[in-house]
């Protein structure tokens, strides 16, 4: 009996033991999006080809997912990496190929035979992500907020030279990379006139990106964000509402069809004096800065020159 209840006893402890140092299940992190290897995608009928995620523990990599092409018949030719997640409790360890918040995941690609190779790093921000993340292309600028080739027509402050208004952010979309990944110094900032703002901070969303300036983008410029091989561009022109690169009287006129629904505008080009609003005083305004009224100068028959992202 004594026997029995020593038996007991002891596997109760071990029992305890295990489950005060292992860690708490949490919900799944999942990447998914398209593999290139030597910039040509990877069908999903291409079962050579494996993705594995890793994470570094006490100094050494642990795997904590892996997907070989076609896995999924879903998927198509996507890749789905499902990443292993826990948390920890107070004297819990981290269990074998399990992840952590907040922990870099370091994305391998395998083909056949070849070595692996490192491909991307993922930081492992929350639980339960679900993230698109290409892999092995170039990291580019896909799209951007205010668009390529965007003219801000609205006044440079008011026209007493109080509240200076402008861009001072943009917001890239990007493929072949994780946002988080990227940091200020992965761009280049150049202008066409005056001073080319730097780069303050990043803030990822998603698949998106936003650069926060130091200060807003110079007028009469464009101001241009490079990354990679690709480019996006946005400028600053007082008066242009036609968003042509040149300011002239029928930018009243273009002005007057935004507020009457002839055409479709943008605020940056219908809202003159910035009141988040485009009504009838913005057609005074225009002629304000054309005029050179207050502290504007004369902005009439000004002009940029060619947008250098241009398509």
């Amino acid at each position: 009996m004594n026997a029995k209840l020593f038996t007991l006893g002891f596997l109760a402890a071990v029992v305890w033991s295990a489950a005060a140092s292992a860690g708490i299940p949490e919900p799944d992190v999942i990447l998914h999006g398209r593999v290139f290897i030597d910039g040509n995608p990877v069908p999903g009928s291409n079962t050579d080809v494996e993705i594995i995620g890793r994470v570094e523990v006490g100094g050494v990599e642990q795997e904590v997912g892996r997907y070989r092409m076609g896995d999924n018949a879903d998927a198509g030719d996507q890749y789905v990496l499902r990443v292993r997640l826990e948390s920890l409790a107070d004297g819990s360890t981290q269990s074998d190929n399990t992840a952590l918040v907040g922990q870099t995941l370091r994305i391998y690609i395998k083909n056949g035979v070849e070595a692996e190779t490192l491909t991307d790093e993922f930081v492992i921000s929350d639980r339960g992500l679900v993230q698109a993340l290409d892999l092995g292309g170039a990291c580019i600028i896909a799209g951007a907020f205010p668009p390529n080739c965007a003219i801000d027509a609205r006044q440079p402050s008011k026209p007493d030279g109080s509240l200076p208004g402008g861009w001072d952010r943009i917001e890239l979309t990007l493929e072949g990379c994780s946002p988080s990944s990227l940091g200020p110094g992965d761009f280049s900032v150049s202008v066409t006139g005056g001073t080319a703002p730097t780069i303050a901070d990043v803030i990822p969303v998603d698949d998106t990106l936003t650069l926060v300036f130091d200060r807003k983008i110079p007028t009469a410029a464009w101001t241009r964000v490079t990354l990679s091989t690709t480019s996006t561009c946005i400028g600053s022109l007082p008066g242009d509402a036609s968003g042509d690169g040149t300011t002239a009287p029928p930018d009243i006129l273009w002005t007057i069809d935004c507020l009457n629904g002839v055409r479709t505008c943008e605020k940056w080009q219908c809202d003159a004096d910035r009141s988040n609003i485009c009504g009838p005083p913005d057609i005074l305004r225009v002629i304000d800065l054309l005029n050179g009224a207050g502290v504007y100068d004369p902005w009439l028959n000004r002009s940029l020159p060619p947008c250098p992202s241009a398509p």
